[in-house]
């Protein structure tokens, strides 16, 4: 069950830690089965190692017990020394044995490996720590940061509720309006020393919040976790762009304290958010700024799987206050999107669109208060030429990005009377969430009041005015009429009969 909750959110390679253990033969079987490529560490992470006789005769030993376990029924994708150098095993011993058992396996010295500075963007596997450890640049930074391979990467969140509470002794009960961010409990939960400093970091340049109810703490730090991610995944697969240009061949987000699920597998918001950006046809899109100020957007498009696809390509903008429509546009039609790689699909002149789509104001204010949703569709109903206005009305969309400037607290989101409505219904022997609103949400985490452990096919949403969002609901106890069970909580503000969420521990 655990490596099918792994390979859900659209993961094709998982790495074995060095600093963890040689897993048992039934991980290797359901990799197998799966299809999941393992990169294998030998198991010396983050340390230097002594070289003497009887050491060298040790490790040895060890690495050739396991990689004649691993290579007899199941390859590995790659075998990796470990995190830190210690150089005659790494670039000696452990290369002369993997040669000789297990030639087809590329074995890789060392990560990050690469070039004469071992961390560089162009040649072999990086680190990218600059974001969260570091200097703590923002993650919106990613798409600059991008190398070859990007094997270590990531942001810290809290875990979810539920899980959140075992952090606390039976019956601790907790005064109101206590700051969770310096509760002692939350705060030495976290193995990093300053991890909750860095949370915090990114919170407050990022979003507005609240510290003093647990559910809007974790949430907190769930979206930025979420949108950190999102940013990296989005950018680095724009940059698979074909045959002699792959230029980012993908990311492993790094696990320890900053997994995208906790200890009892229950999913945080970036779970759902890596599936959505890994999904193998997407669309993307981005701000192009100068002096600050947005200018202009870029569209594109990834298809990672193995067949070419023809669709159309539309974008359209809102005001995020009052939730209009202020254009609507196709911009490609039948646009052939290649397999296996990234497609450019075009640059558009905001500022061109002044007077006539959007006002001077908005032109100065960098548009921060217009949202942008690209959409890659697959049957378009229409005959309309490229470039003309036009509705994407009864096309079933493949894929659509959803932009919102950042950093978000910017954003002059709509914090009251937003109609959010949540209707439970059944599609086949599927219950089915149905979101709707009438003005722009970030975020959007739907759950289940009285079952922490309810899951999802997608959530952490963003959404749109005026779209059906449906999120499908994997389990048995939600029964169609039951919305009363429902709440939903996103970036400033909450669903199901409570205006503020309080601490329930």
């Amino acid at each position: 069950m655990s490596m099918i909750f792994l390979c859900s959110p659209n993961q094709v390679m998982i790495r074995v830690w060095g600093g963890g253990i040689y897993e048992h033969e039934a991980f290797y079987i359901a990799c197998d089965e799966l299809g999941v490529l393992v990169w294998q560490d030998f198991m010396f992470a983050c340390g230097n190692f002594p070289a003497y006789a009887d050491m060298r005769e040790r490790v040895a030993v060890e690495a050739k017990q396991n990689i004649e376990y691993d290579s007899n029924e199941h390859d590995p994708a790659k075998i990796l020394e470990s995190n830190f150098p210690a150089r005659y095993f790494y670039e000696h011993m452990l290369l002369g044995i993997c040669a000789d058992l297990t030639p087809d396996t590329p074995y890789w010295p060392g990560s990050p490996f690469g070039g004469s500075m071992a961390n560089p963007q162009e040649v072999g596997d990086i680190h990218q720590w600059h974001v969260w450890h570091l200097e703590m640049f923002p993650y919106q930074d990613f798409p600059r940061l991008a190398g070859r391979f990007v094997s270590e990467f990531g942001m810290q969140a809290l875990p979810c509720l539920a899980t959140t509470k075992d952090f606390f002794p039976p019956g601790h009960r907790i005064p109101e309006g206590s700051d969770f961010s310096e509760n002692e409990y939350v705060k030495w939960h976290n193995k990093m020393g300053d991890g909750g400093e860095r949370m915090a970091h990114y919170r407050e340049v990022n979003i507005e919040y609240e510290t003093k109810s647990l559910p809007g703490y974790i949430y907190s730090t769930q979206l930025i976790q979420s949108e950190a991610l999102s940013a990296a995944y989005r950018s680095w697969r724009r940059l698979w762009q074909g045959p002699g240009k792959e230029y980012c061949g993908g990311p492993l987000s790094h696990p320890g304290p900053l997994p995208i699920a906790d200890y009892y597998l229950r999913p945080k918001m970036a779970y759902w958010a890596v599936k959505r950006e890994c999904a193998p046809i997407n669309a993307g899109i981005a701000r192009i700024k100068d002096a600050d100020r947005t200018v202009a957007l870029d569209l594109w498009a990834v298809n990672m799987t193995l067949k070419d696809v023809h669709a159309d390509v539309a974008i359209q903008a809102w005001d995020v206050v009052t939730g209009k429509l202020i254009f609507q546009r196709i911009v490609h039609v039948h646009c052939l999107l290649k397999r296996n790689q990234s497609t450019e699909l075009a640059r558009m002149d905001l500022d061109a669109l002044v007077p006539a789509i959007f006002t001077p104001a908005q032109k100065d204010s960098g548009y921060r208060d217009i949202v942008f949703a690209a959409q890659i569709i697959g049957v378009w109903s229409g005959t309309e030429a490229a470039g003309v206005d036009a509705t994407p009305k009864s096309a079933p969309a493949l894929a659509q990005s959803i932009n919102f400037h950042e950093p978000l607290r910017e954003v002059p989101f709509r914090k009251r009377s937003v109609d959010l409505e949540l209707k439970i219904v059944t599609r086949g022997e599927q219950i089915v969430v149905e979101v709707k609103t009438h003005v722009h949400i970030k975020g959007l985490l739907a759950q289940v009041k009285d079952d922490p452990d309810a899951t999802w096919d997608d959530n952490g949403i963003d959404l749109v005015p005026g779209q059906v969002t449906q999120m499908k609901y994997i389990g048995s106890s939600l029964k169609v009429g039951q919305e009363h069970r429902l709440q939903a909580q996103w970036l400033g503000g909450i669903w199901g009969g409570h205006e503020i969420i309080r601490a329930s521990v």
